[in-house]
């Protein structure tokens, strides 16, 4: 497998080719079987290391995408801890299959929103 930073290597370029590169790199290596199993807080960890040699003008924007309730918000919420100190912003987008909210998506927006620095609720 290819290492996480083959694409932009870990600077964020904002080349599309590039950020697609490392998007693909990170769905081979983060995609699992299990619906009821998530790798988010390997991939919050992996931006946070990325983050560390991104020069420190630089505006960092991680964006978590959920098609459920996301089971591992415990370690992600360390994660978030550090990319706070980092100054990256945290926005999520919760997907549901259907127009209208049920009681599993409002669980999963509920999930997602341990884990984001925006919008913030007031």
């Amino acid at each position: 497998k290819r290492t996480s930073t083959v694409g932009t290597n870990g600077l964020l370029s904002g080349s599309k080719s590039e950020l697609a590169e490392d998007l693909h790199w990170h769905e081979d290596q983060f995609k699992t079987s299990s619906s009821s199993s998530s790798f988010g807080s390997q991939a919050m960890e992996m931006a946070s290391v990325m983050f560390d040699d991104s020069p420190t003008d630089r505006k960092k924007i991680v964006i978590v995408v959920a098609d459920g309730e996301i089971p591992d918000t415990n370690m992600m919420s360390a994660t978030r801890g550090r990319l706070e100190s980092q100054r990256a912003i945290i926005f999520g987008i919760q997907v549901r299959r259907f127009a209208s909210q049920n009681s599993a998506t409002e669980s999963a927006a509920e999930t997602m929103k341990l884990l984001v620095t925006e919008p913030v609720e007031s």
